[in-house]
């Protein structure tokens, strides 16, 4: 009984997520249809990230998926859905793999862009960390590297771009702790902040949307309670 409301209660979220992302969006696709978008192809939900989002191929933690493998089953067959989020990835890493390619090559316009970094942007490897510090014109901060590899090269296809805090990480006891909610702190040369305020603060910067997913799941385990068993991460 308490998986099946727990499963209720992780749709309604995801139907939530999908009801703001059409609705952030429509308005805009109608105006630009009938003026500039003649391709007769479906428009695509294009969807990045780490983990959090992403599909596996394994039965670890039940068969375990990320947010994004669910957002098809939520439309109405109106547009193509490509996941091509990557387990490990940040928003620094993920421009080394194929599925970057076929983003910046794929994108056009009418899509969307739907971005879900950050869990791997707070570890302190040279090739995943990016700092929380700093707006998007600063080099090598998070926002900057969210703007440069994928807000910019997304409006510049006529794809239009939505930002996606990152969900949080569970808490067993009820109480959270600063580094559940992407809240870090100074690590040697890698500085510390919080990651989530920084892209909602790239999203008011650049004109892009934020779908506030560090506030969503919070408040959904706070409905579950401390000894669900539903993993969010």
């Amino acid at each position: 009984m308490m998986k099946k409301r727990n499963r209720k209660r992780i749709s309604c979220l995801l139907s939530a997520l999908l009801l703001l992302v059409m609705s952030i969006g429509w308005s805009v696709m109608a105006m630009a249809d009938d003026a500039v978008n003649k391709d007769s192809s479906k428009p695509t939900v294009w969807i990045i990230g780490d983990s959090t989002v992403s599909s596996f191929a394994d039965n670890y933690y039940y068969p375990r998926y990320g947010w994004g493998t669910q957002i098809d089953k939520y439309l109405d067959g109106t547009y193509e859905v490509k996941n091509i989020a990557l387990s490990g990835r940040s928003s620094k890493s993920y421009v080394n793999d194929k599925e970057y390619n076929e983003l910046t090559s794929g994108m056009k316009q009418g899509d969307y862009l739907l971005i879900g970094f950050g869990h791997n942007d707070e570890k302190t490897e040279k090739e995943r960390y990016t700092s929380p510090v700093g707006d998007y014109m600063t080099e090598g901060t998070f926002a900057n590297t969210l703007y440069v590899n994928y807000i910019r090269k997304a409006r510049n296809a006529g794809c239009y771009p939505i930002l996606c805090t990152p969900i949080v990480r569970r808490s067993a006891s009820g109480e959270w702790k600063a580094t559940e909610l992407h809240i870090t702190q100074d690590v040697a040369q890698y500085k510390g902040g919080d990651y989530a305020l920084a892209v909602r603060e790239l999203g008011k910067a650049v004109g892009v949307p934020v779908i506030d997913m560090t506030q969503l799941t919070r408040d959904e385990y706070e409905k579950l309670g401390s000894d669900n068993t539903i993993y969010l991460h």
